[in-house]
């Protein structure tokens, strides 16, 4: 069915998370190096508690120190921003806003997910390391070994808005 399709995607992506991280470790990069991979997604206001739980768990990865965090604010109220900004740097290490300005009107329609190429093609060029878009409406259940014994997140259907 397709929510077997889905999980089977996401499983496939987090163990390929897992793989990256054995990489790093495997030649030699460890705590204090410079990060080797951003994971980034965006959410608005009705996506906040998927949000949360997604970096609940990615807080809990192995290697954490390895990886940056980055969210893009696609229109949170001000007190699910105020509580993300505080959360920072411990369940993420970035909260962004996307400067609408800058790009073509139907960027802002977050319909048509013109957002998607225009912040993995900026935090592609800033950070110049590995790349995982998380798409925000996925939920996180818990942890699950996986990968040769590597700690990933097991997917699951995102809670109710």
């Amino acid at each position: 069915s397709m929510r077997v399709a889905g999980c089977a995607a996401w499983l496939a992506i987090l163990a390929s998370v897992a793989l990256l991280f054995r990489s790093a470790e495997a030649q030699g990069q460890g705590g204090g190096l410079e990060k080797t991979l951003t994971i980034a997604f965006a959410a608005n206001a009705r996506y906040f508690r998927a949000v949360v739980n997604v970096l609940e768990i990615l807080r809990e990865l192995p290697r954490r120190h390895e990886y940056r965090v980055v969210l893009f604010d696609l229109g949170f109220s001000e007190n699910q921003a105020a509580a993300l900004r505080a959360a920072r740097p411990i369940l993420m290490d970035e909260l962004r806003l996307l400067n609408y300005s800058a790009y073509p009107k139907h960027v802002h329609d977050l319909h048509c997910y013109a957002f998607k190429p225009v912040v993995l093609y900026q935090l592609y060029h800033e950070f110049n390391t590995d790349l995982i878009w998380l798409d925000s409406g996925i939920a996180l259940a818990g942890m699950s070994i996986l990968a040769g014994g590597q700690l990933v997140g097991r997917p699951r259907s995102a809670p109710p808005c």
